[in-house]
C-alpha cells in the first residue's frame, strides 16, 4: 500500500471515530493538534493536519444532533398540545 493511501485510510478512520460522539470528537481533534505542535518542526507538511481537523469539525457539526432530555421532550410535547 502506498504511503498516501495509508495516510488517507488513517485519516478516514480517525474521522469515523470522531463522528461517533462529542467525546470522541474532542479526543481526536485535541490529539491531532498535539501531534501537529509536537512534530511541526520535524515533519515537513504536517500542518496539512489542521485542514483535516477543520474537515472533521465541519462533518461533526453537520451531523451532530444534541440529545433531548426527558424534560426537553415534555416541554416540546406541551407546546405542541397547546396549538
Amino acid at each position: 500500500m502506498a504511503f498516501a493511501s495509508l495516510d488517507y485510510a488513517i485519516i478516514d478512520i480517525l474521522k469515523t471515530i470522531a463522528l461517533q460522539n462529542f467525546s470522541n470528537f474532542n479526543k481526536v481533534t485535541k490529539e491531532l493538534q498535539k501531534f501537529i505542535k509536537k512534530h511541526e518542526s520535524q515533519l515537513e507538511g504536517v500542518n496539512f493536519l489542521n485542514a483535516v481537523c477543520d474537515n472533521i469539525e465541519k462533518a461533526f457539526l453537520a451531523s451532530y444532533r444534541p440529545r433531548l432530555t426527558v424534560e426537553d421532550a415534555k416541554k416540546k410535547i406541551k407546546k405542541l398540545l397547546q396549538v
